[in-house]
């Protein structure tokens, strides 16, 4: 007797928080984060976007994890530089470097949050190997903001010319550095002569080398900073407002309010 054999169907691997997280960044990465729906999660991973809300109750949610997973990938605290500063430098290559390769999570940067479990993490860690090389609290949370703010700043510097250039890969990376000499090197001598001279400098200022320049010259320079007084901040004491915005009511940022330490 013939019998008709059947053929089974692959298993459907079960839909889950890391297996939308990891749709969700590959959508980012191709399409940016207008690109990123749900509807368009959905379609990637065959499922329904009902389904995709029972693991998120929103797309500000998925995004929200995003950072989190990232950070998690690129395990930037695992490496064992003995010198302590050495070991910052590498960290923050290494976050630097994810955000360099994933830059559509960068305007999720503002609202995300130290509630992700690999972001604690290695806020933690940084926290731990400062106080290990005995600096105070507000000096380390003034080092980690700072270094921070740094990182922040020079990928979003970068990812913006790379979108502007809209081509990447090591080629691409060339090309765009002798745009950006030549391009600071053609300004008038005459108007801008310290540009002109300073032309391959400039341009090669997003180089992994001289990031690293700048953030052991971050930590040496906010080791050798003076304490931080409380109250107002000097340089605001010295804008003068015009005389419409002094009129106005300012509310203080938190930084500079009296009885508060600027590092806080």
């Amino acid at each position: 007797m013939r019998t008709a054999a059947k053929k089974a169907r692959p298993r459907a691997t079960p839909l889950s928080r890391p297996r939308i997280l990891r749709a969700a960044l590959a959508i980012a990465d191709t399409a940016g984060l207008e690109g990123l729906t749900v509807r368009r999660l959905a379609q990637e991973l065959g499922v329904t976007a009902m389904a995709i809300y029972r693991h998120y109750e929103s797309k500000d949610a998925i995004e929200r994890s995003l950072v989190d997973l990232v950070v998690g990938d690129y395990d930037v605290t695992s490496h064992d530089d003995a010198d302590w500063r050495e070991w910052i430098c590498t960290t923050y290559a290494l976050m630097r470097r994810g955000l360099c390769e994933h830059p559509a999570i960068i305007p999720l940067l503002s609202k995300a949050t130290y509630a992700g479990s690999d972001a604690m993490a290695v806020l933690e860690r940084v926290l731990c190997r400062f106080g290990e090389a005995g600096l105070a609290p507000h000096v380390a949370t003034r080092l980690f903001h700072t270094l921070m703010a740094y990182t922040i700043g020079s990928v979003t510097l970068r990812s913006l010319e790379s979108l502007h250039a809209g081509a990447r890969g090591p080629r691409a990376a060339s090309q765009q550095l002798r745009e950006r000499r030549l391009e600071f090197a053609r300004g008038p001598r005459s108007r801008y002569p310290r540009v002109v001279a300073a032309a391959s400098h400039l341009a090669s200022h997003f180089e992994g080398r001289h990031f690293e320049a700048g953030l052991r010259a971050i930590i040496g320079g906010v080791l050798a900073a003076p304490p931080v007084r409380s109250g107002r901040c000097a340089a605001e004491s010295r804008i003068s407002l015009p005389r419409s915005a002094a009129s106005m009511p300012v509310s203080a940022p938190v930084a500079c309010v009296p009885g508060r330490d600027r590092s806080d």
